[in-house]
Formats: C-alpha cells, structure tokens, sequence
C-alpha cells in the first residue's frame, strides 16, 4: 500500500502508524476480493466495500462516494509510480532458473493488473507461470490456488511430498518461527533463499 502519499492527501489518516494502516488495508482488500470470487459481489463493487471495510476497521466515519473516489484515484496513481520488485529478487530469480528451479508467482489480485505489474517490475521473464486468485476462483493462502500453480510449471510429485514454505519479511532476523501452528522458515532478505537451497550467489 502506498500509505505515505495517503496519510498527506487524507488528514484523518495521518495521525495513524503505517503498520496498521497496512494491516487492516490489506485485511479489508482480503475481504472484499473474496466476496467478489465467491459472486457476493460485482468486481466493480470491490473497491468500494473494500475502503468501507479499512475505513470502519480504523473507527473511522464512513467515507463519502466523493470520499472513496477520490482515494481510489489516489492510491492508484501511487501504487502505479511505486510498483518496483522486492530489493534482491531479480538477482535471486535470475539465479534459481541458471541451476534449473521451475519459478511461479501466485497472487491475489486480477489477472491483467498482476500480469501487467509483473512485466513493469521485470520479472515475468523469469518465472514459468503467473497464476492469479481470479482465475481459480480463491484467495491465498487456499491451497488450491497453489496447486494450481504447480500444474501450470509441470512440477511433479511436489504436493505429494508436500509445499514447503519460507516467509519473507522485509528486514526481518532470519528464524524459525510458527506460522499458523506449523514452523517455518523466516527470511529478511531475498539472497537468504539461495543460502536455503545451498545454492551459490554466483
């Protein structure tokens, strides 16, 4: 989310942290994308419900139609001018394909915007499928949306020997930590997923 260029255009959001403003903005995008998946809602409905959502989520008076267009036309300029790929990630791509890992990008999302942001940020050279949660009708972290992506990369056997997963967080120490009651593997910079595999930087 572009929060800094959000917090100065709209006053009643500025005196809260970006942390949560980015929490419950994602939380609220969540929701109302799956309402759309699941046919509760039509897709040009979305962005709508979806800043009702953030703006109750925050104690915040509803916004006005005005209100919710113009934060639309706001943070879509903004995420537009800001789409760039996590710092480290096309290095670490380019090195997966070099020692012949299959790559696939699943995200939330509608096809054309993600495939598009995929090319802008230059990685949809690098991977072999790009599978959005509007073409299979459910949102991550449903498992059917990655199963979906393992077919399209023809990766056999890999859900039958189970996904594993690593998170990535931005700056974070590297640590086991628990997931949804299960340990996974916590990485702050993207390289740390070629130390994972033991593959080499170069």
């Amino acid at each position: 989310m572009s929060s800094t260029t959000i917090q100065s255009t709209f006053p009643l959001l500025s005196p809260i942290p970006l942390p949560h403003l980015q929490k419950f903005y994602n939380a609220s995008l969540q929701t109302a994308y799956s309402q759309y998946l699941t046919h509760q809602i039509p897709f040009s409905d979305t962005h709508a419900l979806k800043i009702q959502l953030f703006y109750s989520a925050l104690n915040l008076p509803p916004p006005s139609p005005e209100q919710n267009l113009d934060f639309r036309e706001v943070y879509k300029n903004a995420y537009r001018a800001n789409r760039r790929a996590t710092e480290g990630g096309l290095a670490t791509l380019k090195r997966l394909r070099e020692v012949g890992y299959r790559v696939g990008i699943v995200t939330n999302g509608e096809k054309g915007e993600q495939k598009e942001k995929a090319s802008v940020i230059g990685v949809r050279e690098l991977v072999d499928c790009l599978v959005t949660s509007e073409e299979v009708g459910v949102c991550k972290p449903d498992r059917r949306v990655f199963e979906r992506a393992v077919e399209m990369a023809d990766v056999k056997g890999a859900l039958g020997a189970g996904l594993k997963a690593v998170l990535y967080e931005e700056g974070a120490e590297r640590e086991r930590r628990k997931v949804d009651g299960e340990e996974v593997e916590v990485i702050g910079k993207m390289e740390e997923l070629l130390e994972l595999f033991g593959i080499s930087r170069d």
